[in-house]
């Protein structure tokens, strides 16, 4: 009888702490922060497929409800109203944003050069061999054109005599063109680089030059094209959870870097690249990294002065105050 009643009362001992335990995970999971954010298509919004999957298995550090943008008018429009608690952009329209008085701070890096000069033929092993030729491009009066002429005239190319350049609006119209045959040379990002490459109908399609390694052959800057900024109200109230963000984020990223197959496969299955074909080709071409602290915002000023160079409009008319940079370590 007195093994009978030990018995029971370990057995309801096991049960007791079972309970406990579970209550205190659920209080764990509930002091979690939630946070907003807002992604875009294509490498801007690669680094944070693997966040967004660990969030909605409860391996994160905070809670997150992304959505997801096509289109960088949707993503300025959200910065003015101040919908998000985190937003990722290209890194003119952060400073643009900000001096029309959003109230965002730049946070990290996410995204060096995407850019390539691709071809139907065999013709361009150097920038020198451009001349002449009509490049297609995208990007007019935006982050992409300023960085095609900066390398441009470094090279002693200059882009309104030595070529032609001929901005279209819409870059699958572009990859269109070069997989058909109609087009010869262009200047695109990717995934569109590899996208086009499986479409291609030439059998001369190919890349002919990483506009990042010209880029950096004669900038000491180092080439940005995406950034994540936060809200300054989250970052008022509840740094620590923007702290535990870039937690998130950096293994976010050291994952896709890491796994690009495995990756491939959560990028593409939230839209964020149209096929995991295309991810598993992409993602190591699109140089996806998460750089924050004094080494961030050196990047990030070092980019915006070259485009206030190159042209004010492109950062907002002016370059950024310091409140802009969050700077969080």
């Amino acid at each position: 009888m007195n093994k009978r009643i030990a018995a029971l009362i370990l057995a309801l001992a096991v049960l007791a702490l079972v309970v406990l335990t579970g209550c205190n995970t659920q209080k764990k999971d509930e002091e979690k922060t939630k946070l907003t954010v807002l992604a875009l298509k294509g490498p801007t919004g690669i680094g944070l497929s693997k966040l967004w999957d660990d969030s909605e298995n409860k391996l994160t550090k905070n809670d997150y409800e992304v959505t997801l943008a096509s289109d960088t008018s949707d993503v300025s429009a959200a910065a003015i109203a101040g919908t998000y608690d985190i937003i990722a952009m290209p890194v003119n329209l952060a400073s643009v944003v900000f001096n029309k008085g959003a109230d965002y701070s730049f946070l990290a890096v996410n995204t060096l050069g995407v850019l390539y000069v691709v071809e139907n033929g065999n013709s361009i092993n150097s920038l020198q061999d451009l001349k002449g030729k009509t490049v297609y491009t995208t990007g007019q009066g935006a982050t992409p054109e300023y960085i095609i002429n900066y390398v441009l005239k470094a090279n002693n190319i200059d882009p309104e005599t030595d070529l032609t350049l001929e901005f279209v609006a819409d870059t699958s119209e572009i990859s269109s063109k070069l997989a058909s045959g109609t087009i010869d040379v262009a200047i695109i990002p990717e995934p569109f680089v590899t996208s086009t490459k499986f479409a291609s109908q030439t059998g001369t399609y190919r890349v002919a030059l990483n506009l990042t390694e010209e880029w950096d052959k004669v900038s000491t800057t180092s080439l940005v094209q995406g950034v994540i900024v936060v809200s300054n109200k989250l970052l008022k109230n509840n740094k620590e959870a923007v702290k535990k963000f870039l937690e998130d984020y950096s293994a976010s990223v050291k994952y896709i870097n890491e796994n690009v197959e495995d990756a491939s496969k959560i990028v593409a299955k939230y839209g964020i690249v149209p096929s995991e074909k295309v991810a598993q080709n992409a993602i190591p071409n699109c140089n996806i990294v998460c750089v924050y602290g004094d080494v961030g915002v050196s990047y990030m000023k070092g980019m915006l002065g070259v485009l206030f160079e190159a042209n004010p409009k492109s950062v907002g008319g002016k370059m950024p105050s310091e409140d802009f940079y969050a700077n969080v370590k």
